[in-house]
């Protein structure tokens, strides 16, 4: 076989879960999922940090694509993805392995 074109990248593998488990106190002090994290800057759910979307807005999501929406949001807005605190360790579960439901915006 003679080789053609590019080969397709494959899909990034998921951190090792070696990373380590939160700390105790964050289950209680960090914003949990669909909460402002504005104050705490940090976020309960592995694998999450605390992204600000605007002026007056911010969430705990895996990751943040500057200036796209969120599926998974309660409207259409784009996020500026300004990074708030530090990321959970732990492996983030998928918007789909959660169960969370597309937004009807």
């Amino acid at each position: 076989c003679e080789a053609r074109g590019y080969r397709l990248p494959e899909p990034a593998p998921k951190p090792s879960s070696a990373e380590g488990k939160p700390a105790p106190w964050v289950a209680d002090y960090c914003a949990k999922d669909g909460e402002e994290c504005s104050d705490s800057k940090c976020c309960a759910q592995p694998g999450h940090r605390c992204y600000e979307k605007n002026a007056n807005a911010t969430g705990c999501k895996s990751s943040c694509v500057p200036g796209s929406p969120d599926l998974y949001d309660e409207d259409n807005e784009e996020w500026s993805c300004k990074e708030l605190g530090p990321r959970t360790p732990g492996v983030p579960l998928e918007p789909w392995e959660a169960q969370k439901h597309v937004s009807e915006w």
